[in-house]
């Protein structure tokens, strides 16, 4: 993985929406990103022994009252991307590490 504050493409294959920025790393606990014109991703992992891991994703970025470059508001486009987050992405998650 690139360092902090280079351009990190791969990631933009899975998220669909473009390159972003890595801008908080910790490995193995941490993962943040800025992503698309205002977002911010942060992946943290924290073990809680018995091979279990507490997983928090955190979604910032959302400017009340604006749009996004496609004309909709970030108030609808949140509630799309939680959608996404929890049905397409967890829910994936879940299986890989479940085997």
């Amino acid at each position: 993985m690139n360092s902090i504050g280079n351009t990190y493409h791969q990631y933009s294959i899975i998220l669909y929406l473009g390159p972003g920025k890595v801008t908080e790393l910790d490995p193995p606990n941490l993962l943040g990103f800025d992503w698309d014109e205002t977002w911010h991703v942060t992946f943290r992992l924290k073990s809680l022994g018995d091979a279990k891991t507490d997983f928090t994703l955190i979604h910032s970025g959302w400017p009340e009252g604006k749009k996004n470059r496609f004309g909709i508001a970030y108030s609808v486009v949140r509630e799309i991307m939680n959608e996404g987050w929890e049905k397409t992405v967890l829910v994936r998650l879940t299986k890989y590490i479940d085997g």
